[in-house]
């Protein structure tokens, strides 16, 4: 006889062997399970917990028919009498349930939701009540063994008593008994901070749920380790030796960090004109806080990147990804992917991107105190001064915002001096310290060397020292020694005396990246004051050799384009500067629209300096198309324009903006036509029609561009391309039907891919999308368990080569598994769709997973969300416009109207026959629309 499991702590679910099984009617299930829980009842109180309202003869005949529902089902005797009157699970075949493993066996880890998750049989009062009690019993027994787990585990396991304390607030967030146990162990491991974060957490709860504070003992604890982490290392104290005179400053900067590590929201702006040393105070701070249990990310602001987006905020990213590891932290891949997304030299910004740095931000603090400190914030750019504003804020208590500035002026005088004015930021003013303070002789010849009046320092230079100061003032923040042996013609050996006695004369200073060596103006004012020194004619001799020199480095990447567009703007090398940017631009546009139909994210308007992508994509035409004759003919001027017009309809066609993108692509392949003729540009272009074809299920034209895309990669070697097509053209095959045909074009891609390493994005998502095709073949052939292993490897190539999964690829996975009445798979399927849709705007696939999730909410009773969510899948179905979204938002719509007729009909505007009519007529011709059964 085979195995039966029964999975009750949860949505309820079946399996009899490894197979799902599905009873007809909910009766029949609350029966088995009732029998599953209790282990017998007579026939009596079955009868009268199912059917209550009906009289005792009709009870007892539905009892019986839900006796032999539950045999057909299941294909066993399962249900026996026992006597006369009682009923019992037949003995001789294996039931495991996890009700039981939980209760009985005492194994928390059997608890995966409340008993009988989301169950509900309407008119059975009875059956109601019992489930509730049972529901009530097995969450406190859950709770019990978490905290006995808890109680036993050694004093040192920190991590394992999280995780424990972790599910059990997860259920119970307002134990305040479990949060002193939770405290005291950090209290005696040394984790100070993080006791702290716990308390403060836990009294904001207290506040906002049930307008009270902690109790005495929390209260005393919470003091302890304000005490402990004081005195364990105290803050800013003894600072005579390395910072004489700067007593004020600290008191205030000290009181500042107490009321961070209190839990209190802390934002710090240090002002002063250069040289008052509010860079060594504040980096004094950052160090104390370093040593303790912090983390602390540090970007300095440079005048030479003020125009680059976000560039602050990127270095902070990049500093973070090595420190994941050693802080043990628990990172969403997303959010740092999401910074890829987020620094394009468009002048454009990511806006989902944009909202995900402050989930990572929010997320890292929730897990150490996280110290963000900008320098120099004056020369930082609008976004980023945009994006700060907000963080400050939102009065994050686990985010510490310290920056240092000029005198506000500008855009810094809008945006940070009202938050001062709000008291949201603490504003302290600097001013050089006085002579007076300087005590000790043996002190004062260094002390005084950051007085020497700045051009008293730059006198009696030797001409190898002027060369590096003057090469050093061009390059955008700093070099490192190679870069003066190969551009100055100084010998080595003198380049090396230039550079050690400029850091005796505190000028410039050496830090060093991962053991790499580099140098750097110790203040921007000197910077400043060499670059505008120099000639004209001689600032672009060197802007000029610096691009040369980078040019043919073999780098790669946004970072190198953003240099070369500096050094060539510079070098007033107009054309050269426009081929970087147009290539910087199709670089970004490839990784992050190319590969249909994966994550698509719009720019949008920031604020009215920051033009949209097609804006800018239109202002970098016209300035391409104003170019003289001679500076047109020193770049590849007619490729450009295609590549630039390329991108443009690539971005567009992803948004659903089908007129200007096929506008943009037609004109592009009308100019490879009459100049170059270049076979490549051509399969591009021709790609981005087969996108809008495919978008609107248009499949008419389909068969001839995509066979000219193949031939054309196959004759001209394009390997890479030609996968590409072949993955397209795989899906093609499945839409039209021809399910083999699909699955070998796929297979063919694959093996392409397989050739190369996942060094990027681009090969993981193509063959993840290989993948997640494969799965649409088998699932609208109705081979819905074979489809759930191909969407599942589709997201486990996404997760071992550390990218976010495609929402679509969830979303496909849920409806498989609803196809299989894997309630819970499903549901968590969508949701994990729904949330990837929320972090991006991805528009294929979005009202698909908006119609389910919305479908999934009201059965939650959540209508409010329920209706905003099937209003999204209209818009996103409409914009979209293809007849498979379109049909499903129907077939959701009606669903909703049928079950909740009084909650819908405000929001959806036709009747359920409607929009049957109208699923009907958008799926009819769509092969493998099985959900069409369904009307």
């Amino acid at each position: 006889m085979a195995s039966i499991e029964l999975f009750l702590l949860q949505s309820p679910k079946i399996i009899i062997g490894s197979s799902p099984c599905q009873l007809p009617y909910q009766k029949a299930e609350a029966l088995l399970y009732y029998l599953a829980v209790e282990k017998k009842s007579t026939r009596e109180q079955a009868a009268s917990l199912l059917w209550d309202n009906c009289d005792e003869a009709v009870a007892r005949k539905n009892l019986r028919h839900a006796i032999y529902t539950v045999k057909k089902a299941i294909g066993e005797e399962c249900i026996l009498p026992c006597g006369r009157q009682e009923l019992v699970l037949n003995p001789e075949l294996t039931v495991s349930v996890d009700y039981d493993r939980l209760v009985k066996e005492e194994c928390p880890d059997a608890y995966k939701g409340e008993f009988l998750t989301s169950f509900y049989i309407k008119g059975s009062p009875a059956f109601e009540e019992w489930m509730l009690a049972k529901r009530q019993f097995a969450l406190h027994t859950y709770l019990e063994l978490l905290k006995r787990r808890l109680a036993l585990l050694p004093p040192s396991d920190v991590e394992g008593a999280e995780t424990l304390f972790g599910l059990y607030i997860e259920q119970e967030p307002l134990d305040e008994n479990l949060y002193r146990l939770m405290i005291e162990r950090y209290l005696s491991c040394g984790f100070y901070s993080k006791g702290i974060k716990l308390y403060n957490r836990l009294a904001l709860l207290f506040e906002r749920e049930l307008s009270a504070s902690p109790g005495r003992e929390l209260k005393e604890l919470h003091s302890r380790l304000l005490d402990a982490l004081q005195e364990e290392r105290p803050l800013m104290e003894r600072t005579d030796e390395e910072l004489p005179g700067r007593e004020s400053e600290l008191r205030f900067l000290s009181e500042a960090f107490r009321n961070f590590i209190g839990g209190k929201s802390t934002s710090i702006l240090l002002t002063g004109e250069d040289g008052s040393g509010k860079t060594c105070l504040a980096e004094y701070c950052t160090r104390a806080l370093s040593e303790r249990s912090f983390l602390v990310l540090q970007a300095p602001c440079l005048e030479t990147e003020k125009d680059v987006l976000l560039k602050p905020v990127s270095t902070m990213i990049l500093q973070l990804q090595p420190l994941i590891t050693p802080y043990h932290l628990k990172v969403d891949s997303g959010y740092l992917e999401a910074a890829s997304r987020l620094f394009p030299l468009s002048g454009t910004i990511d806006t989902a991107a944009y909202s995900l740095l402050f989930k990572l931000f929010f997320s890292i603090g929730e897990q150490i105190p996280l110290v963000l400190f900008f320098d120099n914030i004056h020369f930082m750019d609008t976004a980023s001064l945009d994006f700060i504003s907000l963080l400050i804020r939102s009065r994050n208590p686990n985010i510490l915002f310290l920056a240092t500035s000029l005198p506000p002026v500008g855009s810094l005088e809008h945006i940070l001096l009202p938050l001062c004015a709000e008291n949201v930021l603490l504003h302290l003013e600097v001013n050089p310290p006085t002579a007076s303070v300087f005590g000790k002789a043996g002190r004062e010849e260094t002390i005084f060397r950051g007085r020497v009046p700045l051009l008293d320092r730059l006198k009696n230079l030797t001409s190898a020292e002027e060369a590096v100061l003057e090469l050093l003032s061009a390059c955008q923040s700093r070099a490192n020694l190679e870069l003066f042996e190969d551009l100055l013609r100084e010998e080595p050996l003198d380049i090396l005396d230039a550079l050690e006695h400029l850091k005796s004369l505190e000028i410039i200073e050496e830090r060093s990246e991962q053991q790499n060596p580099y140098f750097l103006f110790r203040n921007n004012s000197i910077r400043r004051r060499i670059y505008e020194s120099m000639s004209l004619s001689r600032r672009c001799y060197f802007h000029k050799i610096l691009a040369e020199h980078l040019k043919h480095l073999e780098v790669s990447g946004k970072t190198d384009y953003e240099c070369l567009i500096y050094h060539y703007c510079h070098a007033g090398n107009q054309a050269m500067e426009l081929k970087c940017r147009i290539l910087a631009l199709e670089e970004y546009a490839s990784k992050n629209y190319e590969l249909y139909p994966m994550q698509y994210t719009p720019q949008s308007r920031l604020n009215g300096s920051i033009p949209s992508f097609t804006g800018y994509c239109n202002i970098l035409e016209d300035r391409l198309l104003s170019l003289t004759e001679n500076e047109a003919s020193s770049i590849p001027f007619s490729r450009l324009y295609a590549l630039l017009l390329r991108t443009k309809a690539q971005y567009c066609i992803a948004q659903g903006e089908y007129r200007e993108g096929l506008a943009s692509q037609k004109k592009a392949l009308m100019i490879n036509s009459q100049t170059d003729n270049d076979p490549l540009m051509r399969i591009r272009c021709l790609r981005l029609v087969n996108f809008y074809r495919l978008n609107i299920w248009s499949t008419g034209d389909l068969e001839r561009s995509l066979s000219e895309c193949l031939r054309l990669g196959a004759e001209g070697g394009y390997e890479e391309d030609y996968a590409i097509d072949c993955r397209l053209y795989g899906l093609f095959k499945a839409m039209e039907g021809n399910y083999a045909a699909s699955l070998r074009y796929l297979k063919r891609a694959l093996r392409i891919f397989a050739k190369y390493p996942l060094k990027s994005r681009v090969y993981t998502l193509n063959i993840a999308g290989c993948y997640n095709y494969m799965g649409e073949t088998y699932r609208k052939q109705m081979q819905f368990a074979r489809a759930v292993q191909f969407y599942q490897k589709a997201i486990a190539t996404c997760e071992s080569a550390r990218t976010t999964g495609n929402a679509v690829f969830y979303s496909n996975l849920g409806r498989a598994h609803l196809a299989l009445r894997n309630r819970e798979e499903s549901a968590d399927a969508f949701y994990r769709s729904n949330r990837l849709f929320n972090e991006s705007a991805a528009l294929i696939g979005r009202s698909i997973t908006k119609g389910y999730v919305s479908i999934l909410e009201a059965e939650k009773g959540n209508f409010t969300s329920a209706g905003e969510l099937i209003k999204e899948a209209g818009e996103s179905a409409r914009l979209l416009n293809s007849p498979n979204s379109l049909g499903l938002f129907a077939i959701a719509s009606r669903e909703l109207l049928l079950r909740w007729p009084e909650e819908f009909p405000s929001i959806l505007a036709l009747t359920p026959d409607e929009y049957k009519n109208e699923a009907l007529a958008a799926l009819a011709n769509i092969p493998g629309a099985y959900e069409i059964k369904e009307l």
